[in-house]
């Protein structure tokens, strides 16, 4: 979900190796967009939150999701001080993953 407000990849200008894996395990997240809706940057945090059952499931977050949706436009809750657009970080090398296909039956 965050990667819907932010157009990015997580932590694309960082190597991902088992670092940011223990950084994600320790609560390292990313910053929250500029411009992303309250209700949708607090239904985002929510399911990053470290025990599985303080995460909502995927029927609440569909309810979220709807609400959210039908929601006037006038009415969606932006942040305050929202004025800058933030720069996009250079992507790492090492945070791009490259992927072969897979083998078939038979093959190598």
């Amino acid at each position: 979900m965050w990667q819907i407000s932010s157009g990015r990849q997580p932590f694309e200008n960082i190597e991902h190796d088992i670092s940011l894996t223990l950084a994600i395990h320790g609560g390292k997240r990313e910053e929250i967009i500029n411009g992303t809706p309250i209700e949708y940057s607090n239904m985002y945090t929510k399911c990053w939150r470290y025990e599985p059952n303080e995460r909502p499931s995927a029927r609440k977050l569909v309810t979220i999701l709807k609400s959210i949706n039908s929601t006037p436009v006038d009415e969606i809750h932006l942040p305050e001080n929202d004025e800058s657009i933030p720069e996009i970080p250079s992507l790492h090398i090492h945070a791009v993953h490259w992927y072969q296909p897979a083998a078939k039956n038979g093959d190598k």
